[in-house]
């Protein structure tokens, strides 16, 4: 007998909410374009923290307009819509790195044997793999979408065809894991937590925790903004999210593009600048 459809349950994950120290209120679809379409549709619903999860996304969205690719009721395709606190507005852009190190710090508490990566600015990586993506979007002057993309389900050879990357699963780190209500209604609360750290303390306490886990630091890498690339050393990230390129003994901050390790052979080119 094949195994049952494991869909989400919005009662039961909207039972597990209460306590939390942002109120929150999460709604299931079971198909939509895009669940960062979807919350920003519904910008004036009151609830401080709303959620949308969807058991499959046909036209989700990553970083540089690249694809994010959803299965039917095996991966979580999430977004939050929040307001942060005005005396934060200015590190608003940091939220997609705070997001991946909620993530990470989450993921490590389902499988303790395994140590995440993050690349910057936004990628959870387990063993050098994909495991989740978030886009960050403003919608309005006050509000932020934060979109996660997470691979739950294994990931078969004809799916990995598909993806531009290596990619991972969480159930290929833990098989012995509850089910995808359960897993999403413990990370909205992590996220929940997280975000109420970030309300009351800023990017401070994140900017710590990124060190131990960048995948990128001392490493050689590509730049790419446009048609412009540039090669250097990434050597962390600055306090406000920047990332740190050393080039020729000189350090400058990025604050947009996309990242790629050096091939082994590759003869750094900086033609395009």
């Amino acid at each position: 007998m094949p195994p049952s459809i494991d869909w989400l349950d919005e009662t039961a994950i909207n039972q597990s909410y209460q306590g939390l120290p942002i109120t929150t209120h999460c709604v299931v679809m079971d198909s939509l374009p895009s669940t960062n379409q979807w919350v920003a549709e519904h910008a004036n619903h009151p609830t401080p923290l709303l959620v949308c999860a969807c058991e499959q996304q046909t036209q989700g969205k990553g970083r540089s307009g690249k694809h994010w690719h959803s299965r039917m009721a095996e991966d979580l395709t999430v977004s939050l819509r929040w307001e942060p606190p005005k005396q934060r507005s200015k590190e608003t852009p940091t939220l997609s790195l705070v997001t991946a190190i909620i993530l990470a710090r989450w993921v490590e508490s389902l499988t303790p044997t395994q140590e995440c990566q993050i690349k910057w600015p936004n990628d959870v990586l387990v063993n050098h793999r994909k495991l989740a993506g978030i886009l960050l979007e403003q919608i309005n002057t006050r509000q932020v979408i934060i979109g996660i993309g997470l691979n739950v389900a294994p990931i078969d050879d004809k799916q990995l065809s598909h993806i531009q990357q290596p990619a991972i699963a969480l159930r290929a780190l833990n098989n012995a894991l509850p089910n995808r209500t359960a897993l999403l209604s413990s990370l909205i609360g992590a996220m929940n937590h997280g975000l109420y750290e970030f309300h009351e303390h800023g990017f401070e306490p994140f900017h710590q925790c990124w060190k131990k886990r960048d995948t990128l630091l001392d490493q050689c890498v590509v730049h790419t903004l446009g048609d412009r690339q540039k090669t250097g050393v990434a050597r962390g990230i600055s306090k406000s999210g920047e990332l740190i390129l050393e080039r020729n003994g000189t350090e400058e901050t990025l604050c947009s593009g996309t990242i790629r390790l050096l091939s082994t052979g590759e003869l750094p080119d900086d033609r395009n600048q």
